[in-house]
């Protein structure tokens, strides 16, 4: 188990894009288990398949989901990266910058994905066309639980024998005046998504 506190925080940008990649290589190479304490969002978010917020020795929320699938295909360009994972019945693309580790990612692998709860738009009808707004993945969802906090609300969903959650705003939950129970569809762009080898 690798322990890092804060291991980038003293370090000029351009070095801590080099380490950022040397980390997924190392992570990749050795198969190894991390934790990480930063107060850097941007770099927990980069750099990890799980972050938990924690305040006063307690933990207080998850940031994210997490889904597990396998790579269909995999398409490799000069500034980013294509990745497609079949996730039990859903299908999802993920895209990646150039620099971010993805020469071990091969078709056939068993993966695990993150998804911001924050980047999964819900939409009561299919009226907007996705890729006019380049959003490339939109799919079916069921609204299993509905939890409204003082501050936001998180919409938990299943598809394609998944599930997971959406958090919005209380103003838009009562905008959507969704039910549980009630087929909705769902909108996440391929760049609110993070990918790691199982």
């Amino acid at each position: 188990l690798l322990l890092l506190d804060e291991p980038f925080s003293a370090l000029d940008q351009n070095t801590k894009v080099m380490l950022y990649k040397e980390f997924h290589e190392f992570r990749k190479k050795w198969n190894i288990g991390t934790i990480m304490v930063t107060h850097n969002l941007f770099e927990a978010e980069l750099l990890s398949d799980k972050i938990l917020e924690i305040k006063d020795g307690i933990v207080i929320r998850e940031r994210y989901n997490h889904l597990t699938g396998k790579i269909i295909k995999v398409d490799r360009h000069e500034y980013f990266t294509n990745i497609v994972v079949q996730c039990g019945e859903l299908t999802l693309s993920v895209t990646k910058p150039e620099y971010f580790s993805s020469t071990r990612l091969k078709v056939g692998e068993g993966v695990s994905i993150s998804v911001r709860p924050e980047r999964l738009i819900i939409l009561k009808d299919k009226n907007i066309k996705p890729e006019a707004i380049g959003i490339t993945n939109i799919f079916q969802a069921r609204v299993k639980e509905i939890n409204e906090t003082k501050r936001s609300a998180k919409i938990y969903l299943s598809s394609g024998g998944n599930e997971f959650f959406s958090a919005m705003t209380l103003d838009a939950l009562n905008k959507l005046s969704l039910a549980v129970g009630e087929e909705i569809w769902c909108l996440l762009d391929a760049e609110g998504i993070n990918i790691f080898s199982i």
